[in-house]
C-alpha cells in the first residue's frame, strides 16, 4: 500500500519535473534540518533558564533502567551506520529521585557524543549502578581521546573539545546535561579520556 507521504511526494515530483527519489530525499533533509533547528532552540531555551535562575527540575523516584531502555534503543538505532557495538550493564531496578524528561535529555546527549566521537566499529557501554546514597550512570565509548588542554573547559557553552567543524554540533549539549544534572543536587563529570576509552559520569541522588 502507497502511504500519502508517497502520493504527496508522487504528486510534487509531477509538477516540479523532478524524480520521486529527488523529492524524497529532499524533503528527508528538510525534516532533519527542521529537527536540529528545534533542537538547538530547545537548548537555547534551556540555557535562557539556567542564566535566569529558572532552571526547574520535578524530581520524584524514578526507575532508570526503561529511561536506559530508550537510550538503548536510541543507540542501537544510530550504531547500525557506523557498525558500533552497544554493551551494557546495569540492574534490573535503580531509583533515583528525579525528572524523568530531564534525565533522558541528560542521556540523549552522552549517547549521541558517544557515537559522533567514536571510531567506526568501535564500542559504546552504558552501566549504571548504586552506592550508599547515590546512582551512578556512565556512558563510556571507544573514540580518541579528549585533548588535555581542552579539558577544563569540557563543559563551557560553544566548547568543541577541539573538533573545530569535523563533527556537527554546537558544543552547548555537555554544557546543558551538566546544568540538569546539578540541578538535580548532581554532577556529571569526565571519568576517563585516553587513547583507548572516554567516559562520562552522571550522578543523582538515589530515591528511598
Amino acid at each position: 500500500m502507497i502511504s500519502a507521504f508517497e502520493y504527496v511526494s508522487v504528486f510534487i515530483s509531477i509538477i516540479l519535473g523532478l524524480g520521486v527519489t529527488q523529492i524524497l530525499t529532499g524533503i528527508a533533509d528538510l525534516v532533519h534540518q527542521t529537527r536540529r533547528l528545534t533542537t538547538l532552540v530547545e537548548d537555547l531555551l534551556l540555557l535562557a533558564q539556567s542564566d535566569a535562575g529558572r532552571l526547574k527540575v520535578d524530581p520524584a523516584p524514578l526507575d532508570l533502567v526503561p529511561v536506559i531502555d530508550n537510550l538503548q534503543d536510541d543507540l542501537d538505532a544510530l550504531a547500525v551506520e557506523r557498525g558500533l557495538r552497544i554493551e551494557r550493564a546495569t540492574p534490573e531496578h535503580l531509583v533515583a529521585k528525579a525528572d524523568v524528561r530531564r534525565v533522558k535529555i541528560i542521556l540523549q546527549n552522552l549517547g549521541e557524543n558517544a557515537v559522533k566521537y567514536n571510531r567506526d566499529g568501535g564500542c559504546i557501554r552504558v552501566s549504571a549502578r548504586r552506592e550508599n546514597g547515590t546512582v551512578f550512570v556512565s556512558v563510556g565509548n571507544t573514540g580518541g581521546a579528549i585533548p588535555v588542554e581542552h579539558r577544563e573547559r569540557l563543559f563551557d557553552r560553544f566548547n568543541r573539545a577541539g573538533q573545530g567543524e569535523s563533527i556537527k554540533g554546537h558544543g552547548l549539549g555537555l554544557n546543558i546535561a551538566r546544568e540538569l544534572a546539578r540541578a538535580h543536587g548532581g554532577e556529571l563529570s569526565l571519568a576517563r579520556s585516553d587513547a583507548e576509552w572516554t567516559e562520562f559520569e552522571l550522578r543523582l541522588p538515589a530515591a528511598g
